[in-house]
């Protein structure tokens, strides 16, 4: 099933939006988990989830200052 840049930075957007400063974090072990489950493509999800995390946090201080 192809997960489409918008449903990724979607998902990261709820992240943010939930998580806060620790999203990353959280991200990253959900990669940890779908790694240790032998889950490769859950594991590149989140990945791109964490990819799309760090472009908001890039866009948000590009737009402050």
């Amino acid at each position: 099933m192809l997960i489409t840049d918008y449903v990724v930075h979607r998902a990261a957007q709820s992240y943010a939006d939930t998580y806060g400063s620790s999203a990353l974090d959280k991200a990253r072990e959900r990669v940890l988990f779908f790694q240790k489950n032998g889950d490769s493509i859950g594991a590149d999800m989140w990945i791109r989830v964490i990819i799309a995390l760090k472009d908001l946090a890039n866009a948000g201080r590009t737009r402050r200052g």
